[in-house]
């Protein structure tokens, strides 16, 4: 076909230059070098003369052949460079994404444990590779519990003590170290356990290694943050609750103590009918003393958590004799009302605690709803519960109080004079020893409602006496 074609063999060459460049820009160097050189092969035995034989290549088309391999070459490398972009470019999308998905990983993980955790599990993904998380605590790093490598402490903070200011990732032998950097301050160390060698990193890699310690450390100091704030607001609030403690109690010592002060100075130049009624006063000075004492230090004893409950089989009708008892003065001006039906099972409580409970509960609906008030003691059974409500029909609680009833300090805004508003927060430390609890509602029909409860246990009689 060659011979049959009327042409010049010069331009024919340009036709195959063409197919050269084509084929340059589609396949690797390669390839594209062994076609310039069969082309010219080729465009040599058909077409220069004498043809269906290989002559010897002129000027021209030693020029011509030269421009083959030249744009051959260039081609390709321009094929090369085109596609290492694009895949780069593509990387780069990928970390991004990457990043993305971590960050959002790390927003949802509040806990120190849960951004170790989210850490390891996303490195692990993102590198195909086992780490470690080491984190300062002030004193020197610490490796972190949950890491998926288990990697010798000792030798690993001597690894990093050598570059402890480096930003850039550190490869050595098959570990990679980076370094998690926040706000100019070292967070800690991300170690991975690479699975190719450390020359195999491109920049663009270690860039990736370094936005996800930034993300990391930018977590770390979220949480370092907010541990923070947290610890300043409650140390905020104890000093509140210890200067509500302090005003709260001298208000209430002065009292009982001016009393005390008044009697004692009267008493020498007292009659006998006047005898009487201050030493009635010192006894009600002294008992509000003695029960402002008692509650403070139950209080102490439930923060603190000494208060161990001495289990036993209770008879409720007998506790609620006691309290009935303890709040005579009272049933002068209210009523008392005890529902307990005579088959009511024991209860496996400290008596003497559940006592306490129930009486600050009933001594505070006495104290705070208008005289002839009725208070209801009813004792119930439910699934795996057994407890007693007590019930009044006063004003109840204000909303925004019945939210934080059971706090330490807290008093509604129409408890009168007198309290620390320490009762309801002894009422549930001491249900909370026995492994109960006190819960509130407010009455439909207005009152206020307390269930105390503790778990039930079937009663188990002690066995007859041999002897």
């Amino acid at each position: 076909m060659g011979q049959a074609l009327p042409l010049d063999y010069r331009p024919l060459g340009h036709l195959y230059l063409l197919a050269v460049i084509v084929i340059s820009l589609r396949t690797p160097l390669r390839y594209a070098i062994s076609t310039a050189l069969l082309s010219a092969i080729a465009w040599d035995y058909i077409f220069i003369p004498p043809k269906m034989s290989f002559a010897v290549v002129d000027l021209d088309g030693s020029l011509l052949l030269g421009t083959y391999l030249f744009s051959a070459v260039l081609g390709s490398q321009l094929t090369a460079r085109i596609q290492e972009e694009r895949h780069s470019q593509e990387n780069r999308e990928q970390q991004a994404r990457s990043l993305l998905d971590l960050a959002e990983a790390l927003s949802q993980a509040h806990a120190l444990e849960d951004i170790v955790k989210t850490t390891v599990k996303k490195t692990d993904d993102l590198f195909s590779a086992r780490s470690a998380l080491f984190l300062s605590d002030g004193k020197g790093l610490r490796w972190q519990a949950g890491s998926s490598l288990d990697i010798d402490e000792k030798t690993s903070v001597a690894v990093l003590r050598e570059h402890p200011f480096a930003f850039a990732p550190y490869f050595r032998e098959q570990y990679a170290y980076v370094n998690l950097n926040s706000s100019g301050e070292s967070a800690g160390v991300l170690v991975l356990m690479i699975r190719k060698p450390p020359s195999s990193f491109r920049t663009i890699d270690q860039a990736f290694m370094q936005g996800v310690a930034a993300q990391i450390a930018l977590a770390l100091e979220r949480e370092r943050v907010q541990r923070q704030t947290h610890r300043e607001a409650l140390f905020a609030e104890s000093e509140k609750m210890h200067r509500v403690l302090l005003n709260s109690v001298s208000h209430e010592l002065k009292t009982p103590l001016a009393v005390l002060r008044t009697a004692a100075e009267k008493l020498p130049n007292s009659d006998a009918a006047r005898s009487d009624v201050l030493h009635r006063e010192i006894r009600v000075a002294m008992t509000r003393l003695d029960g402002l004492v008692a509650n403070l230090l139950t209080q102490s004893r439930i923060q603190s958590g000494r208060l161990e409950a001495e289990f036993d089989w209770c008879d409720l009708r007998d506790v609620v004799f006691a309290v009935r008892r303890s709040v005579e003065p009272f049933l002068s001006q209210h009523t008392l009302i005890a529902e307990i039906p005579e088959n009511f099972p024991f209860v496996f409580a400290d008596c003497h605690l559940l006592q306490e409970a129930i009486y600050n509960l009933v001594n505070n609906a006495m104290r705070h709803t208008p005289p002839g008030s009725r208070v209801r003691l009813k004792a119930w059974e439910s699934g795996e519960r057994v407890g007693i409500t007590v019930e009044d029909n006063g004003p109840g609680l204000e909303a925004d109080y019945a939210r934080d009833v059971f706090l330490p300090f807290r008093r509604g805004k129409a408890a009168g004079a007198g309290g620390v508003g320490l009762g309801l927060s002894i009422v549930h430390g001491l249900m909370l020893s026995q492994r109960g609890g006190a819960e509130y509602t407010h009455a439909p029909g207005g009152g206020a409602i307390f269930k105390l409860w503790i778990p039930r246990k079937p009663f188990e009689p002690l066995p007859p006496d041999e002897s």
